[in-house]
């Protein structure tokens, strides 16, 4: 079936996610970036911890942040999925608290970046601690596998991703050295 498909992807897919090992996370949601510092943050928490999508990123609203109930909601396009709420972890609470008063009070926008800009501002993020190639979709995979083996279920990671289907999320795992880790009896 998917060789009948007509193609639509413009440019390359990489052939696998690159892996971004646990102990830089942290590196990677704290970059010292001086006057971005704040920004690039709260972009990377997002990506991280809460596994938007790059496009769902770049539509973000200031609005959309309620720091009183730390709550997000935004809108997943690609899914049609509207309103969809979610708690913000500590990390991205600090990081919006951080940097909601440096936006100008008459931009709307969240980041105010393109798409193609926020996929270079984590490129350049992952080069300054050492992972090379690292694009918001790697996060979003790291997000997923996190999310798993820290004991998300199957049908609690689809909703947090915002994924109609279950293959899709299961693709993003990686595949354990031993395969019966985790399992407990």
């Amino acid at each position: 079936m998917d060789k009948r498909r007509d193609k639509t992807r413009v440019g390359t897919k990489k052939a696998s996610a690159v892996d971004i090992p646990d102990l830089l996370i942290d590196a990677l949601k704290h970059p010292g970036t001086g006057q971005l510092a704040a920004r690039d943050c709260l972009l990377m928490c997002l990506l991280l911890d809460h596994g938007l999508r790059v496009g769902e990123v770049a539509i973000l609203q200031k609005s959309h942040i309620n720091l009183a109930t730390r709550l997000l909601t935004f809108d997943r396009p690609k899914v049609s999925k509207e309103d969809q709420l979610h708690l913000l972890t500590d990390d991205t609470y600090a990081a919006a608290l951080a940097y909601l008063p440096t936006i100008p009070e008459d931009q709307e926008s969240l980041f105010d970046l393109a798409v193609s800009s926020i996929q270079e501002r984590v490129r350049v993020i992952g080069r300054a601690v050492g992972i090379p190639n690292l694009s918001p979709h790697d996060c979003r995979h790291n997000f997923s596998d996190r999310a798993a083996r820290n004991g998300a279920t199957l049908d609690a990671l689809m909703q947090a991703g915002g994924w109609t289907n279950y293959q899709t999320p299961l693709g993003y795992l990686k595949r354990r050295a031993i395969a019966n880790d985790g399992i407990k009896l």
